[in-house]
């Protein structure tokens, strides 16, 4: 007997192997315990054993036997109508339907499993700004019209506040708030200094990069708009030590074809992300022939008595290697992260 794609059993005179001859709950035990990241390698053994690490059962006996472990994502993108759909699970993409205009640079959240979308749109007064796609009908739906007052579709930063609303920072620092609860749009604060990007919001504090390796936060309440317009920035104590080793990378401002190195000065060269109330901090390091792409995780401490918040380095290691396509002088060997996920497999 063997496992296949189709998650039935079926007979064969010959098995793939021995271990097909294991009754399939002692299969599933053993298996559940292999590490997502020795999967791979697995499944170049044969067809057999490749279907059984995809199979559903394989990861429902996961979750019962508290074998799951922490996967981070990577991706990157360009200008599209089109929404695609990957299952973390298979590692498999399937097509959405289309989104109602092309875009690029836009703000995007999950609220109450659905997905909103608006900016990013060549026609900055499109009836199609803003759109919502609904897993469960597999449609997109056009949001209410935004305030008339001029906003530009260039996105720079986007999160999601309190699970509930969407905040997005145009490219001129005009901040944009949309409650889907309420189908409603509210004027955010500013912030019209461009060097601090990759806004990430963890247990209700936003968090960011600028240039000298730094990272800052404020309170997430702090976006709404309300007198005075200014968000207080402040910096991420007890991470001295990345400071130099972030200066050193480029990882998330442009991809490959960097015209002029005078800009790698101008933008901060680390991504955001988060596992839990951790954060993730994701950096390149340039090797012979190669870009390595380097995660850390850091735990966070608010220390109410001064109002700070100290970061701790819990590890860091090289999660992907790239290499470049073409021969390219090494200040233009950098790669362009978007987005990325953490999920419990």
């Amino acid at each position: 007997m063997w496992w296949n794609c189709t998650n039935k059993w079926k007979k064969s005179s010959s098995p793939p192997c021995a271990l097909s001859l294991l009754p399939d709950d002692i299969l599933l035990n053993c298996f559940a315990t292999v590490s997502r990241s020795d999967h791979a390698s697995l499944s170049l053994v044969n067809k057999w054993l490749r279907s059984l690490l995809l199979s559903p059962e394989l990861y429902q006996e996961r979750t019962l036997m508290g074998c799951t472990e922490n996967c981070i994502f990577l991706s990157s993108g360009s200008i599209l109508r089109r929404a695609f759909f990957l299952d973390c699970r298979f590692h498999t993409w399937s097509n959405l339907p289309c989104m109602g205009v092309p875009r690029a640079y836009a703000a995007a959240g999950v609220v109450d499993g659905k997905i909103y979308v608006f900016g990013g749109c060549e026609d900055s007064n499109s009836d199609k700004w803003g759109e919502v796609f609904d897993p469960n009908t597999q449609t997109w739906d056009v949001l209410p019209k935004r305030p008339k007052e001029p906003y530009s579709s260039v996105i720079h930063e986007s999160v999601v506040r309190e699970e509930k609303k969407v905040f997005s920072l145009n490219e001129k620092g005009n901040g944009l708030l949309y409650i889907p609860r309420e189908g409603i749009w509210k004027k955010g604060k500013s912030d019209a200094y461009r060097p601090r990007r990759g806004w990430h919001v963890i247990e209700n504090v936003m968090y960011c990069c600028v240039t000298g390796g730094r990272i800052l936060w404020c309170q997430a309440s702090e976006l709404e708009w309300h007198e005075p317009n200014v968000i207080k920035w402040r910096e991420v104590m007890g991470l001295k030590d990345l400071k130099d080793t972030l200066c050193a990378s480029k990882l998330v401002n442009y991809g490959w074809g960097l015209l002029e190195e005078q800009l790698d000065d101008l933008l901060p060269s680390h991504k955001l992300s988060n596992s839990g109330p951790n954060m993730l901090l994701f950096w390149d390091v340039h090797a012979p022939g190669k870009l390595e792409i380097w995660c850390a995780e850091i735990s966070l401490q608010r220390r109410k008595e001064k109002d700070e918040i100290w970061g701790n380095l819990e590890w860091s290691e090289v999660v992907t290697t790239l290499v470049p396509p073409h021969p390219l002088p090494e200040h233009q060997h950098h790669c362009k992260i978007l987005h990325s996920l953490t999920l419990n497999l």
